[in-house]
């Protein structure tokens, strides 16, 4: 897997580095990206900087992170894993700290993933969704409401090989923008 960072004015790549079997991403203000990846079940979270090339700066596999979220009206950064919300921060040494955490009420769904939303983080799995209040620091259970699945334009819920798309030039439209990609099978699209 890889991310990119794209300008959406002239179309350019800001910033792209590999990152095998990605499963979510997140870019935080100052320059970072944080990122989750999986292999054989061992979860790695890293830490990107825009300035400092497509290497991470830093990589922990001790939180067993599975989803992440980036709070951008509190300014924080939240990952579920292990079964256990984790609020971090970054560090002054370009490393993630765990600021609280809190037991989740049921276990974490595979493929599961998060958004805030006003006062809530939604930790949404194919069958739970939980909402955990960012000001009481209180879960309940949401999975009777429809939340809107957290990544902005395409989402497929299996991969999509783009040469089995019918144009050979293949195309990603979003509601104001157009990339090009070949050679590539998306799993997800986020719009920043």
């Amino acid at each position: 897997g890889a991310f990119a960072i794209l300008n959406r004015l002239n179309k350019q790549v800001v910033f792209q580095s590999e990152v095998p079997h990605l499963k979510s991403a997140e870019q935080l203000p100052k320059g970072y990206v944080m990122t989750i990846s999986t292999q054989a079940g061992q979860y790695t979270t890293n830490l990107f900087h825009l300035h400092k090339g497509p290497q991470p700066i830093y990589s922990d596999s001790t939180l067993r992170a599975e989803a992440l979220a980036w709070d951008e009206l509190r300014k924080q950064i939240w990952v579920a894993g292990d079964q256990k919300l984790r609020q971090l921060k970054v560090t002054k040494h370009n490393k993630l700290e765990i600021q609280k955490e809190w037991k989740l009420p049921v276990p974490l769904e595979e493929n599961s993933e998060m958004v805030t939303e006003g006062d809530y983080l939604y930790i949404k799995g194919k069958q739970n969704t939980m909402a955990f209040n960012l000001d009481t620091f209180s879960f309940s259970d949401q999975s009777k409401l429809k939340v809107p699945h957290p990544s902005v334009g395409a989402q497929t819920d299996s991969p999509v090989e783009l040469s089995q798309l019918p144009s050979y030039e293949k195309l990603l439209l979003a509601p104001i923008m157009t990339y090009r990609f070949q050679n590539m099978t998306i799993n997800r699209v986020r719009k920043f």
